[in-house]
């Protein structure tokens, strides 16, 4: 089975996790329309923010 994704998103990525949540920190819904914050985790992504 392959993934398919829309063109407005990014495929996912070894070794990092991230999920979108609320002001409460709560995840939002998977429907399409909610948004929320982004939070990323993954050694990937350090070098980025540190820099």
């Amino acid at each position: 089975m392959r993934w398919r994704w829309p063109p407005s998103r990014g495929g996912p990525i070894c070794g990092v996790q991230f999920r979108v949540v609320d002001g409460s920190g709560n995840d939002v819904a998977r429907d399409g329309t909610s948004f929320g914050r982004l939070l990323v985790r993954g050694s990937p992504s350090a070098p980025a923010i540190s820099a």
